[in-house]
């Protein structure tokens, strides 16, 4: 056999099993089949590490393998999180001019005389998403409701095609990501193949365009921002970052830190004003134009009640809340999360609040590094962790020398071990297992960043 061949033959071998991996997962795992959902991840990440890590492929080639793992997965109806159940319910309701923010589907399904709400399949929509999820309002921003509404401004009526008109629009995000991500990694002169560690990473395939989850637009609204950012384009930076935060709420956390980057110094207010007034004053005039159609003080209501939720009441693949609350239990004897949830949050907001007063964010790769790591403290303080929060400090770990959110991506995995067929019911030991990963090697490299400049050596992102 020539020898030339043999690594070509490899890279296509390589290929052929992730696409029936891929396949594996869309079709045919069962989430709770822990055992096969672990090895078989493994083992596609570890694949997909070598096609990334390949120093060979041209961005087409990489375009193209992108778009063929995310094909296989078309036409599957997500097995992994049952959240789009809720997604067609809530499209159903705006797509009618209806408020999605002023009752829940258990109440739309109970009362008989909110007839105008009733969405149809609604029976089998509330059974899908369960009961938890049917019992609240709510708490997606009107971006994605207008998202979810899509399908049914198509006229779709079957959950397939739904569930396929939805997926592509995550798809089209990604390759936003993509192709912004690479033109932001050139204007910070660093290898624009590094976004292939988003591109290309099972955990982004499976997690958006599998599980059908909405980080991704957020992401893509994000990119194009902070490029904007770079090439000072500042009203379409404020419009994307706006856009951003209707998607999800976590972009929010940045503001500071825009603003420290806007306004270096307050003794150059002036010499900056014009900046900052450009960039959040499109955000500003953005934002209310999209919420005010949702302006009524019942939605605001029930959409802030929904979220709050997430820091007094939700728990999933914590860490340090959990010895917050092992703690808790010790020391008063009952859970303390409606305590210590909004304390964490407390903690978050002031380090991020102090990294905006004392770090020199003038240029844009100290702005996204401190984002980067606003975003990580946020996730290892946060009550609840599900695995695909874990793609914005992924996505912006590319744009700095850290590389213990690759690692993650592939840990953070391990959460699905807590769905069992009777409910969840976290295991301590993977918990332990996933977090000593990500923590262990975030110190080491926290620590490695922190030595003379004489002695330290950056860590490599291939």
């Amino acid at each position: 056999m020539n020898i030339r061949r043999q690594p070509l033959m490899l890279h296509y071998g390589v290929v052929l099993v992730l696409c029936l991996g891929y396949g594996y997962f869309g079709y045919e795992l069962v989430r709770e089949q822990t055992t096969f959902l672990l090895l078989g991840y493994a083992l596609i990440w570890s694949l997909s590490t070598y096609l990334i890590s390949s120093k060979k492929n041209k961005w087409p080639h990489d375009l193209i393998l992108g778009l063929l793992f995310r094909a296989i997965l078309v036409v599957a109806l997500p097995n992994l999180s049952q959240d789009f159940y809720r997604f067609i319910w809530d499209g159903f309701l705006t797509a009618k001019g209806l408020n999605p923010y002023l009752f829940s589907p258990s109440q739309i399904i109970e009362d008989p005389t909110l007839i105008d709400y009733v969405v149809p399949d609604g029976a089998s929509l509330v059974s899908g998403m369960g009961p938890l999820n049917a019992s609240h309002f709510t708490n997606y921003p009107p971006i994605m409701q207008w998202l979810f509404a899509v399908p049914h401004w198509l006229g779709m009526s079957h959950l397939l095609s739904q569930v396929v008109t939805l997926r592509a629009l995550i798809i089209l995000a990604d390759l936003g990501v993509f192709i912004g991500g690479r033109h932001l990694l050139k204007r910070l002169k660093m290898p624009a193949s590094r976004i292939n560690w988003y591109y290309l990473n099972p955990f982004i395939i499976l997690e958006f365009t599998g599980n059908l989850h909405f980080e991704g637009v957020m992401l893509c609204s994000l990119t194009l921002g902070l490029l904007a950012l770079s090439r000072q384009r500042f009203i379409l930076t404020g419009w994307s970052i706006a856009m951003s935060i209707m998607v999800k709420l976590i972009p929010l956390m940045f503001l500071p830190l825009i603003a420290k980057h806007c306004i270096p110094h307050f003794v150059d207010f002036r010499a900056h004003c014009k900046k900052a007034f450009l960039v959040f004053g499109a955000m500003t005039i953005t934002l209310v134009l999209i919420a005010l159609p949702y302006s009524s003080g019942l939605t605001w209501q029930h959409y802030t009640d929904t979220t709050a939720l997430w820091f007094t009441n939700f728990e999933f693949n914590a860490s340090i809340y959990y010895l917050v609350r092992w703690i808790g239990f010790e020391w008063v004897g009952y859970n303390i999360i409606a305590e210590s949830g909004p304390i964490l949050s407390l903690i978050v907001l002031m380090t991020i609040m102090t990294l905006a007063w004392r770090k020199d964010l003038t240029q844009i790769r100290p702005l996204i590094c401190t984002m980067f790591w606003a975003t990580a403290l946020y996730l290892l303080l946060a009550t609840t962790v599900h695995p695909w929060y874990w793609a914005t400090p992924l996505l912006l770990s590319l744009f700095t020398p850290y590389r213990f959110a690759i690692l993650g991506s592939l840990l953070i995995m391990v959460s699905y071990t807590g769905y069992q067929s009777d409910g969840v019911q976290e295991k301590t030991l993977w918990i332990a297992l996933e977090y000593i990963g990500i923590y262990g090697l975030a110190a080491h490299e926290l620590i490695k960043s922190m030595r003379p400049k004489t002695h330290r050596q950056a860590p490599r992102i291939p």
